[in-house]
């Protein structure tokens, strides 16, 4: 027996051998491939959705709601999200289009709002619509408005769109009878009274056998100034009235709530609406409302 278990001492001895070498071969494949080069996934992450905060506010729908003589009415849309900060917005009125020109966020220091602090909005309560008035601006001239927000930090926004707005000369006179000796004349350009004889007036009232009438300074001789008339009709205002037509005349009998046309020596269009003729005083009155349309508006 004992001879028997030394012969099988070598069998057990080359069996743990071969499970030793497969096992360290089987180690050295590990490590050989765990030291193989790294390899790179290139991960797309989702794209982004733009926020509330990142979109850009840009005025729109900047329409003209009124105009008189000196004055505009525009408004808009502020066109920001309720969650985007600023400032409030810069008003630009030229004599050229600006828009077109610089139609991103940046302005040349030159142009300047035209107001002078930042207009924060109105206080009408709607605050999808925003109102503006410009003042003292020139008549008979063709102005181009834009509107711009303007950021918390300063900066500007891209412009809304650009509206033309020429501003008419509008008035109320109380003409008096001719020569009177004061108020017997009037010169529609420069809105101002004068006599009935001075050689700048533009029309005169005068009354005969009960009956009214608007007179060209013409009547009175060759160096007065030929104002022509035009009757229109009734139920019309001024600023209604269009360019005449038909026969002009250098005389039209009035009454309250008429409409006249006349073309001034000028060349300029007045559209007359005849509100009272008052014979309370010791001399009648005509009192009418006007809207002066040049013959030629400006780009200056």
């Amino acid at each position: 027996m004992i001879v028997h278990q030394g012969r099988r001492w070598p069998t057990l001895i080359a069996s743990i051998a071969r499970i030793l070498i497969l096992g360290g071969l089987s180690l050295i494949a590990v490590i050989i491939i765990s030291c193989g080069p790294p390899k790179f996934v290139t991960v797309t992450p989702p794209p982004s959705q733009p926020t509330e905060e990142s979109q850009p506010c840009i005025p729109r729908n900047l329409t003209l709601d009124s105009t008189a003589s000196r004055y505009a009415l525009i408004a808009w849309d502020p066109g920001c999200p309720q969650e985007r900060i600023m400032r409030g917005f810069n008003i630009y009125v030229l004599t050229s289009p600006l828009a077109a020109r610089y139609p991103d966020t940046i302005l040349p220091s030159s142009i300047q709002s035209f107001n002078k602090d930042i207009y924060p909005g109105d206080t009408l309560g709607n605050p999808q619509r925003e109102t503006y008035v410009l003042e003292n601006i020139p008549n008979a001239v063709r102005q181009y408005v834009h509107v711009r927000v303007v950021y918390i930090d300063g900066s500007l926004s891209r412009p809304s769109n650009e509206i033309e707005v020429i501003c008419y000369q509008q008035g109320r006179v109380e003409l008096a009878a001719s020569f009177s000796g004061s108020r017997d004349g009037f010169i529609f350009r420069k809105d101002a009274y004068c006599r009935t004889d001075d050689l700048d007036n533009d029309i005169y009232f005068y009354s005969k056998n009960g009956d009214d009438f608007l007179c060209s300074p013409s009547r009175l001789g060759q160096v007065s100034r030929d104002s022509k008339l035009y009757p229109s009709g009734e139920g019309q205002p001024p600023a209604a009235l269009g360019w005449p037509s038909g026969q002009l005349t250098d005389r039209v009998q009035v009454r309250p709530d008429q409409n006249l046309v006349i073309e001034t020596a000028d060349g300029d269009i007045v559209g007359i609406r005849v509100r009272k003729i008052d014979t309370s005083g010791s001399a009648r009155e005509l009192i009418f409302e006007y809207l002066l349309r040049p013959g030629a508006v400006s780009s200056k």
